[in-house]
């Protein structure tokens, strides 16, 4: 999909800057290769997106409702959601 650089996608896992690499870790993946610093960017980046889901959610809900709000936070701003293509 891309190429990036270690520190800017350790600044994009910790600060979202546009979600573009941060919202695709948000769903399940696959390490290749460990990276200390990676690792610790992306923990950063799911407890954020669990903070995120959970601002959004009711005060009830299921686990399901959990997972499809943080899997989905990465579509809320991106343009081509709105009505074109579907998560």
């Amino acid at each position: 999909y891309a190429l990036i650089e270690v520190p800017r996608l350790c600044s994009e896992l910790r600060r979202w800057d546009n979600l573009y690499i941060s919202g695709r870790l948000h769903k399940p993946v696959a390490t290749l290769v460990p990276h200390e610093g990676i690792a610790e960017a992306n923990e950063v980046n799911l407890r954020s997106a669990l903070c995120a889901a959970l601002l959004l959610l009711p005060d009830r809900f299921t686990d399901s409702q959990l997972f499809a709000t943080v899997s989905s936070l990465s579509y809320m701003g991106d343009p081509r959601m709105r009505g074109v293509e579907h998560p």
